[in-house]
């Protein structure tokens, strides 16, 4: 089932930007560990495993809400500054996206 996003003013774009900031660390750091324990299975327990996927699988659909509303805020003109916060915001949006995907494949 697609979520529809609550559409934030734009006002909000700071604090989305720095969410997304925290998660693409975050994604980054899991996907680190992920390959380093690659060739070790079974250093991971099936619950660790299921529950790793059900996250990555809901980060990857949460990427769509914060997309959906960069489209929306594209949209109303936004300032230099914003657009530019913008812009950083979806070349993160798929950062995050291509890492989730990349730890989905190695579990």
């Amino acid at each position: 089932m697609m979520r529809k996003p609550n559409e934030l003013p734009i006002s909000q774009l700071p604090l989305l930007a720095t969410t997304l900031a925290g998660i693409l660390e975050n994604t980054e750091e899991q996907l680190q560990q992920f390959n380093e324990i690659r060739d070790k299975p079974h250093v991971l327990d099936d619950a660790t495993v299921q529950r790793a996927q059900r996250l990555y699988r809901v980060q990857l659909q949460d990427m769509d809400l914060y997309e959906n509303q960069a489209d929306i805020w594209l949209a109303e003109n936004p300032t230099g500054s914003q657009q530019t916060m913008l812009d950083k915001m979806l070349i993160q949006i798929g950062q995050i996206r291509g890492q989730s995907q990349i730890i989905l494949d190695l579990l």
